[in-house]
């Protein structure tokens, strides 16, 4: 029984049937050399793709897929310099080529916030439990340190320690995660990251 494939695959599929109608048209010389790499190129794309629906981080093989797509694009445009594609060859391979850039563009846009979600709640995790160690070993009480609020972000952090104070507080930016002051120097030495 066979499987459906993903519309990308799919879509890669058939660019490979299609170039092969192109390529074949090249002159001998030609076919053997350009015509070849097209070929590869193509070949080597799909694969990517395949392989990347296979893995549960996608990002890597996207990326490399992306690459291998801009030989592609950069093997046609030649061709058709070269006049071994005819300008409406070149429009419709050209057409099939965009339509994969956009499936491959938003396929890793997806993952990519897939593994930013992924690392973010190990963290969250991580840090949800050193919190709790902190707050077991107790707080070393000290001077209160007054702060000049500089960006929203750190007014943010700021007001959520208030609430928070036995808490490690992050705020979030855009995909990633923020903390500030003495949670920082905290994250530093028990997480080993960089300040």
């Amino acid at each position: 029984m066979a499987t459906a494939l993903l519309p990308i695959i799919q879509k890669g599929f058939d660019l490979n049937v299609a170039l092969y109608g192109y390529v074949n048209r090249f002159p001998r010389a030609d076919k053997a050399l350009l015509g070849r790499e097209i070929l590869r190129q193509a070949l080597d794309l799909v694969v990517l793709l395949v392989t990347a629906n296979h893995q549960a981080d996608k990002v890597p093989t996207l990326q490399e897929s992306s690459t291998r797509l801009d030989a592609v694009r950069i093997t046609l445009r030649l061709a058709y310099r070269l006049t071994f594609l005819s300008h409406k060859g070149y429009e419709v391979l050209s057409r099939d080529v965009a339509e994969i850039g956009r499936m491959l563009g938003g396929w890793l846009k997806e993952s990519a916030g897939r593994a930013a979600e992924a690392v973010s709640e190990d963290i969250e995790e991580t840090l949800e439990k050193a919190a709790q160690q902190k707050s077991k070993k107790g707080r070393q009480k000290g001077p209160a340190v007054r702060y000049a609020l500089t960006s929203p972000k750190l007014e943010a952090y700021l007001r959520a320690k208030l609430d928070h104070p036995e808490k490690v507080v992050f705020v979030k930016t855009g995909v990633f995660y923020r903390t500030f002051f003495e949670d920082a120097q905290f994250c530093h030495r028990q997480l080993r990251l960089k300040l």
